[in-house]
């Protein structure tokens, strides 16, 4: 939420004008509106498209062969405005303070709900609700998973943007690692810690069994700036999240997690762990490199992430495995029995946005749905069969993805997909994508899969929908919060300058109240209250 404000305040003064924005030539006898043809236009169009890039994987996004073939097939062209994926928001706000004759014609993926809103009550996005007609394959989705159109919709009723989806369980959650190989030789043998006190035990265990400079080396729990390290101990006391979250006793109550006593336990053990060496004492400070660095020299005992593999390095992988959820066994008075997981939204309204400067509305929903398609998924995902992959047998009951020698499987992918390094889809298919013949993904499948039976969203973020006002004051209150409690954390957990949670949780809660948190606990709850009339 931190970057909205300033998007809000450049759209808003851009948008007293639109009215009188340039309109584009447009020759509407071209258009082919029979969606039974896979061919969009009778003669080529070029499409204007900003696209995120990440230049460690991708290759030219010209050159990849979900856009190659899309053309062949839709005698679409494109011509693409790649932007960093860091600084894609501000890019695409630099676009609108622009000139309107050089808005792109669509902005593709990554586009938060948060701008739609704000675009759309200046009426500057066209909606797709009025020509879904011509998009048959997103429609079927729609029927069968009743949460995209939910999750679409904004607060004036209207859908602008196509819903990225996402099955994959892999992907819906983050997996916590514990070395097993080092655990076995303690006296925890073949089974894993269970509550938060055997884990210290497991952690303090592992350290245990080297001497001299491999122990001073060895790093019990580390995190890339503590990461999802958060969200394992924090649903340990009954919440996955450090943020808003919704109570899970069935009362559809708001909170925000800091104010709670089981956010004060959550500090205090994670103290306990610091002072007594079992987490990097260089957490907040890590890096993936530096914590790659650790995993592949085997001086690791637990950490967070994607994939243990992409840590640890494939021939080190089979000495981890995941570990969780927790539950509290008491400490710091916190009684939690439930087990919990963090999981994401397997829909997210971020796929599309077309400035109403375009003329070529129709033909992106009828290209869009393309990638929707049966033979879309499969372009988005691995390519094209035959040359990208091949099926192990008739019953195509998996693939294998011909990787070239000298390319990793994510460089590879990027030469054909922008799925590879941003994670950006339009349906990223479970029945498809698990087919997959890898083993290491296979162990990841049964990994992430373990975790399912747990899953608990902090909030439902892509299915509640706020008015632009409301958006404009979280952004504002969230910003003074989070700069608040990234400090707070970073000070607390280490006991910086002998801070004592016990001693200054008072202080914390007025400062909390200050800061207007209640405010914010109203905006969301208003927000839930409306989400839950609507169904």
């Amino acid at each position: 939420m931190k970057k909205i404000c300033v998007f809000l305040i450049a759209i808003f003064l851009i948008f007293v004008c639109f009215g009188c924005s340039y309109e584009r030539e447009y020759d509407p006898d071209n258009f082919i509106a029979d969606v039974t043809n896979p061919q969009i236009v009778k003669e080529p169009i070029t499409l204007k498209v900003m696209v995120p890039k990440n230049s460690s994987i991708h290759g030219p996004y010209d050159e990849m062969a979900l856009f190659t073939e899309a053309t062949r097939i839709t005698n679409i062209q494109f011509d693409f405005i790649e932007v960093e994926t860091g600084v894609m928001q501000e890019k695409r706000s630099l676009a609108w303070e622009g000139n309107a004759r050089d808005l792109p014609d669509l902005f593709l993926f990554g586009n938060n709900v948060a701008e739609q809103v704000q675009l759309a009550s200046k009426n500057a996005i066209w909606n797709i609700d009025d020509i879904l007609y011509l998009a048959p394959n997103y429609t079927a989705l729609m029927e069968q998973y009743p949460e995209i159109q939910t999750a679409a919709t904004l607060p004036d009723g209207k859908m602008y943007s196509f819903v990225d989806i996402n099955d994959v369980t892999r992907d819906l959650t983050f997996k916590m690692y514990i070395n097993t190989d080092l655990l076995s030789k303690t006296q925890f043998g073949d089974r894993l810690p269970e509550t938060l006190q055997e884990y210290k035990e497991a952690l303090k265990a592992m350290s245990n069994l080297f001497t001299g400079a491999d122990k001073k080396n060895f790093v019990p729990l580390s995190s890339v700036k503590l990461g999802n390290t958060r969200n394992f101990i924090m649903s340990a006391f009954g919440y996955v999240g450090t943020g808003i979250e919704l109570e899970h006793d069935g009362s559809g109550k708001v909170t925000y997690v800091p104010l709670k006593e089981e956010y004060k336990a959550y500090i205090q053990y994670l103290n306990e762990l610091y002072r007594e060496g079992l987490l990097d004492n260089g957490v907040f400070e890590k890096t993936d490199p530096d914590l790659t660095q650790l995993g592949e020299a085997g001086m690791l005992g637990s950490f967070d992430g994607a994939g243990d593999f992409a840590v640890v390095g494939e021939d080190k992988a089979e000495n981890y495995t995941s570990i969780g959820p927790l539950v509290s066994g008491g400490y710091g008075g916190i009684e939690n029995s439930e087990k919990r997981w963090l999981s994401f939204s397997g829909f997210k309204p971020t796929v599309s946005m077309m400035p109403k400067v375009s003329p070529y509305r129709k033909e992106i929903v009828r290209l869009i749905d393309f990638f929707y398609s049966d033979y879309g998924i499969q372009l988005q995902s691995f390519g094209i069969e035959g040359k990208h992959f091949t099926w192990d047998d008739k019953e195509k009951t998996s693939f294998t993805f011909a990787v070239p020698d000298g390319m990793t499987l994510e460089k590879f992918r990027g030469t054909i997909t922008p799925n590879a390094g941003t994670g950006a889809a339009f349906y990223w298919k479970n029945e498809f994508v698990t087919k997959q013949n890898d083993p290491l993904l296979d162990r990841l499948n049964q990994q992430a899969e373990a975790y399912k039976p747990y899953f608990t969203e902090a909030f439902p973020e892509s299915q509640v929908k706020f008015t632009e006002d409301e958006l404009i004051e979280i952004a504002d209150l969230q910003r003074a919060l989070d700069d608040y409690m990234a400090t707070f954390e970073i000070n607390y957990i280490k006991g910086i300058d002998g801070a004592d949670i016990n001693t200054d949780w008072e202080d914390h809660l007025n400062t909390l109240k200050m800061l207007n948190v209640d405010r914010l606990i109203e905006i969301y709850q208003a927000g839930y209250d409306r989400y839950l009339a609507a169904k």
